[in-house]
């Protein structure tokens, strides 16, 4: 008797594992259905403005061109690993194709950059693009941001089919900067990333500046770059889109 107690005893525990299980994934997978899913549209080349560089370059034996591109992936990495939590992420670059690339140049294409005034909104009154470069901004980097303006109305149409979302993320530029303070310039760097969010309807619900301060020794390899000053910077906008 005492052993065929024991194997109902089994039988039913693993069943009610069983049904737990399935319980759990039947859940899971409601959850994902309902979640919102958000697209990162990337900076575009000329935005990306940073005054390390040169000492980091030599300690990746990297140029230019090339380590702007890897600042462009890890920020899109570290905004979709931790986005990923809580929405359905589509990036161009994690999985980057031919079709992708022509998409995005079209959205480059159908949109414009203009620094706006964080406090009241409006347009900075000056030329900052100068000979592909980005030049200093008539007031400070914590007051101005770049933000991305569709000029382009047929885009929207287009995203809605090859590119569906709830929201669309432009990166609008990405700075790593020097302290204006001579006596900070050995500890800290400044990391900046400007944003633009749109809905599905084409209308901005969100948009500003994320800025970040780490440390010069983080400033060395890419890698501490991307833990430190990229990961902290995508938690404070997964943060910023909770409270929408």
């Amino acid at each position: 008797m005492k052993s065929i107690i024991g194997s109902l005893s089994i039988i039913l525990f693993f069943s009610a594992s069983l049904f737990s299980q399935d319980f759990v994934i039947e859940d899971d997978g409601l959850n994902d259905s309902l979640r919102k899913t958000i697209a990162i549209i990337p900076f575009q080349n000329n935005y990306y403005r940073s005054e390390i560089d040169r000492s980091l370059a030599a300690s990746e034996n990297l140029d230019y061109q090339n380590l702007r591109d890897i600042q462009r992936k890890e920020l899109d990495k570290q905004l979709y690993l931790i986005l990923n939590d809580e929405y359905n992420v589509l990036s161009f670059l994690k999985d980057k194709n031919e079709d992708d690339q022509e998409l995005l140049d079209y959205i480059f294409y159908s949109t414009a950059s203009s620094y706006t005034n964080l406090d009241s909104d409006e347009k900075v009154d000056r030329s900052i693009l100068g000979l592909g470069q980005i030049n200093e901004a008539p007031i400070s980097e914590d007051q101005r941001y770049m933000k991305t303006v569709i000029h382009h109305p047929p885009l929207m149409a287009t995203l809605a089919e090859q590119l569906p979302a709830d929201l669309y993320l432009f990166i609008g530029e990405l700075d790593i900067l020097l302290p204006k303070n001579y006596d900070e310039k050995d500890q800290n760097r400044y990391i900046y990333m400007h944003f633009t969010l749109y809905n599905n309807s084409g209308v901005i619900i969100d948009s500003g500046l994320i800025s970040q301060v780490i440390s010069q020794k983080k400033c060395r390899k890419i890698k501490d770059i991307s833990m430190d000053g990229f990961a902290p910077i995508a938690y404070q906008l997964k943060n910023r889109l909770d409270s929408l």
